[in-house]
């Protein structure tokens, strides 16, 4: 202990402690080799707090700040050699819970899936987000969405990149609602005919007013870029044009779109390119890693977290 510095170094046959602080900043280093774990903790003031605790093939890492932010992530590898992690979010303000939030992630060999609680969904919706990318170029594959509109109808709707449709060669959005469309999108040079969908529809032909068959809409993604100036990350928004297609309307899309956009397309036809592997990469994510997300998305509380970053 020198002035306000203190320095504990305890070694034992199971591992080590090293325990520092200065005035109020304290820090925590721990190894035990009978468990094969070891960790960290990092405490800036008695509310503030960052922990780790590495063991075997997983990891958890825990930050709480100021008694009013809480966050968690943990990862874990199988044999396999894929990797699945889970991220929770809490945002508290005077004892009372502002938000919830929570995601999944698996790395596997060719593809990266997150699916989660965040997206543009319909207002008042249930909803699900899971994502795919591509692990070799980090482009995003597609989407798939669930919106599960109380007393209305359950909606499952790809998105994909723009891209993945050949004959579209431009595209014009304005920034003006074009209902049900919340911008007017023009394409192939079209300046008068905006674009035009078709409505789902139930048994019985009735039109569900609330979803359409496909649609253009621009998506706002966010990138972090490496600043060597400054040697740090920088975060970048960029307004992606992206086709969506209702799950159970996919095979028709082709048609659907050629027919309600005849004169934009000049009588060419539209074709959707997406990779047969690709499907089936959001078709694992949606279909079975989206089961094992609702049974886990409310495992961890605001409360666990903190009692954790406490110990």
């Amino acid at each position: 202990t020198a002035g306000g510095f203190s320095f504990t170094l305890v070694l034992s046959e199971d591992g080590y402690v090293l325990s520092a602080s200065v005035g109020s900043v304290e820090v925590k280093i721990y190894a035990n080799t009978a468990n094969e774990s070891y960790g960290a903790t990092v405490k800036l003031t008695a509310t503030t707090v960052l922990k780790y605790t590495v063991s075997g093939s997983e990891l958890l890492v825990a930050m709480d700040i100021l008694d009013i932010s809480a966050t968690q992530l943990q990862f874990s590898r199988d044999e396999q050699g894929n990797t699945t992690g889970f991220l929770y979010e809490f945002l508290v303000v005077a004892g009372k819970q502002l938000t919830a939030t929570s995601a999944m992630i698996e790395v596997g060999e060719d593809y990266t899936v997150v699916i989660g609680t965040k997206g543009d969904f319909i207002p008042l919706a249930e909803n699900r987000n899971c994502e795919v990318y591509d692990n070799s170029t980090g482009c995003l594959v597609g989407t798939e969405v669930r919106e599960d509109v109380e007393n209305v109808a359950i909606f499952n709707t790809y998105w994909f990149p723009l891209a993945s449709v050949y004959g579209i060669d431009s595209i014009k959005k304005v920034d003006e609602a074009n209902l049900p469309n919340p911008d007017t999108i023009y394409i192939n040079g079209c300046t008068e005919d905006t674009l035009h969908t078709k409505l789902m529809l139930t048994l019985g032909g009735l039109k569900k007013s609330t979803s359409r068959r496909f649609d253009i809409e621009f998506k706002t993604m966010y990138f972090y870029t490496y600043n060597a100036d400054t040697e740090e990350y920088e975060e970048v928004s960029y307004e992606i044009p992206m086709i969506f297609i209702q799950e159970e309307a996919i095979d028709k899309f082709e048609d659907d779109f050629s027919g309600a956009n005849e004169t934009a397309l000049d009588n060419e036809e539209v074709v959707l390119w997406v990779d047969e592997d690709d499907l089936e990469a959001i078709a694992h994510g949606y279909e079975e890693l989206l089961l094992i997300y609702d049974e886990k998305k409310d495992e961890v509380t605001y409360e666990t977290i903190t009692e954790y970053c406490k110990e």
